[in-house]
């Protein structure tokens, strides 16, 4: 598993946050560079209706979860 810090050097990544209920909350999914990862998910996750988001490889590979407050 990769750590939010190692998926910033990513030349892409995809992103979406998921509800409480654990179902995709499609309204958030993103393709975007590893840099621009912590601002979109701060963005993502100030949605209270977001519990957590998932970050995966540009091929859709599981690459870390991140909750609020993960990239502090």
């Amino acid at each position: 598993m990769t750590s939010p810090e190692t998926a910033r050097r990513a030349s892409t990544a995809l992103i979406r946050g998921y509800g409480p209920d654990d179902c995709i909350r499609y309204d958030t999914g993103q393709a975007l560079p590893g840099p621009e990862l912590s601002t979109a998910c701060e963005r993502i996750l100030s949605d209270s209706s977001v519990a957590y988001v998932h970050i995966r490889s540009k091929f859709g590979c599981f690459q870390c979860r991140v909750e609020r407050g993960c990239f502090r």
